[in-house]
């Protein structure tokens, strides 16, 4: 007899509470017989009564309902007012895995030394801004750069190609240039990961970084680091 195993299949909904009541959001959950709120709110409290952290787990676990804050699902880019951008943004936040995972794969990948090329080392990610992240690697017995000079000097430019151009002829010349080679010399017989936010590396000015490099030192060893 051949036995067929199937592998459940879970369901996500997606809820606002803008115009409810706790009462009838509780009943929404309820008649579509959900087990758990997951609450991606970055900071979980409302002058709406009862959607609160603590008021509203209450309620729900009346109702039978588990609750969840994840706030590192929540919009960490909710001062940027164009929503456009701040939703793209917000794809390379969630695209970047949190400081262990992260230093899990440069581990895996054998790397000596990170650069990093964000022009300001500071994130709201928890764990990713300059002190905190060297302090993780260097546990790790990873070490940590910032190179500034090597950060997207022009991010303010709406057109990336253009920007990309630009980055490409300051990379060319004066203290940009040395932070190159310097990069270059890092490299020379080790393994070294160049850092910054976006997951897509074609769309990340390292991209260009990486790029003058190459040009300096034509032998190295380009790769991502998945």
């Amino acid at each position: 007899m051949t036995h067929q195993y199937v592998r459940a299949v879970g369901r996500i909904y997606s809820v606002g509470y803008e115009g409810l009541t706790v009462a009838g959001l509780i009943e929404r959950l309820q008649q579509s017989r959900v087990e758990e709120l997951i609450d991606v709110r970055a900071s979980p409290y409302s002058r709406r009564p009862g959607f609160s952290k603590k008021r509203l787990a209450e309620s729900l676990a009346a109702a039978g309902i588990t609750y969840r804050h994840e706030p590192l699902l929540g919009n960490a880019f909710r001062d940027v007012e164009d929503f456009a951008a701040a939703m793209d943004l917000m794809r390379g936040h969630l695209a970047t895995g949190e400081p262990a995972e992260a230093v899990e794969r440069l581990q895996q990948s054998r790397i000596d030394e990170l650069v990093d090329v964000r022009a300001s080392p500071f994130s709201r990610r928890p764990g990713f801004s300059k002190k905190r992240l060297a302090g993780s690697l260097a546990a790790a017995g990873i070490t940590y750069r910032h190179e500034p000079l090597l950060g997207n000097a022009f991010r303010d430019v709406e057109d990336f190609a253009a920007a990309m151009d630009l980055m490409r002829g300051y990379l060319a010349a004066g203290e940009p240039a040395e932070a190159v080679d310097r990069l270059v010399a890092l490299a020379d017989g080790r393994r070294v990961a160049v850092l910054c936010l976006e997951s897509d590396q074609r769309r990340c000015h390292r991209q260009v970084v990486l790029e003058a490099a190459l040009a300096r030192e034509p032998a190295l060893d380009v790769l991502p680091l998945h």
